[in-house]
């Protein structure tokens, strides 16, 4: 019934021409599980009369095209992308230096795809012009802060895992041994442990990227140093909202989540 409401309301505003119809951007790296969520959310914003335009890898152009909503082909192989986090079971490299370095280009290759994904007409269809009006992202797509920063407009993540700082578990790339009290509960140790692993994964990616990160933010006009949007914990720091999409039968909602 409050969605049916809020549909409603939604669609009463557009009527009236309250709320103007937006250019949104969806922007997505990983596998196909990681696209269609966004999908879904586009096809529901679709509804509601905005123009949505799904970036992210080229390979799942024609699914995105047969769902109805636009398309704008982000860089980066999420085979390869995929392949490194299932062989190191994290974001953390082995000893291999040309890996380290195919990570890096990867990464850089996402970076660079975002601003043309918010601002340019996908290479397909040149005579339509797309200029973003809001931004969902999820985290690994690197660029999406800093194109929101350039563009002046919303930001808001999405994602299928906890980004967000909390006590009740640790950051998803971050291997870290589990311990609880007799209990069951989490220790204030562990807690302290958990809360500061997604810093540490902040801190790790941008050891491997923040030049990269430093020129794009360059390229684009944007301040480099000594920025809350130019820094490792950018989203923490800008307190951009996100949302989760998993069922909290799964993995409930940690309580210093407010």
């Amino acid at each position: 019934p409050i969605l049916a409401t809020t549909a409603k309301s939604v669609n009463l505003s557009f009527a009236q021409g309250r709320l103007k119809p937006l250019n949104i951007v969806l922007m997505v790296v990983g596998t196909r599980g990681d696209v269609q969520p966004f999908m879904g959310i586009g096809l529901r914003l679709k509804e509601f009369g905005h123009r949505v335009r799904i970036a992210s890898h080229a390979v799942y152009r024609q699914a995105v095209l047969d769902a109805g909503l636009e398309f704008y082909p982000l860089g980066g192989d999420p085979k390869v992308l995929s392949e490194f986090v299932v062989k190191h079971g994290g974001i953390l490299p082995g000893l291999d230096l040309s890996e380290v370095a195919e990570q890096r280009r990867q990464m850089r290759d996402i970076l660079y795809s975002t601003w043309p994904a918010c601002s340019e007409p996908d290479p397909d269809t040149p005579d339509k012009p797309f200029v973003a009006d809001a931004i969902v992202a999820n985290p690994p797509t690197y660029g999406h802060i800093h194109c929101a920063q350039k563009l002046h407009v919303p930001l808001h993540m999405v994602f299928t895992m906890p980004w967000t700082p909390t006590v009740a578990y640790p950051q998803p790339f971050i291997r870290l041994r589990q311990s609880h009290n007799a209990n069951g509960s989490t220790s204030a140790l562990q807690g302290t442990m958990n809360w500061f692993s997604y810093f540490a994964a902040d801190d790790l990616t941008y050891l491997g990227i923040g030049d990269h990160i430093q020129e794009f933010r360059r390229s684009l006009g944007l301040k480099h140093t000594n920025t809350k949007a130019g820094s490792s914990h950018a989203l923490y720091y800008c307190k951009i909202p996100f949302t989760y999409i998993w069922s909290p039968s799964l993995v409930p909602r940690p309580a210093d989540w407010k």
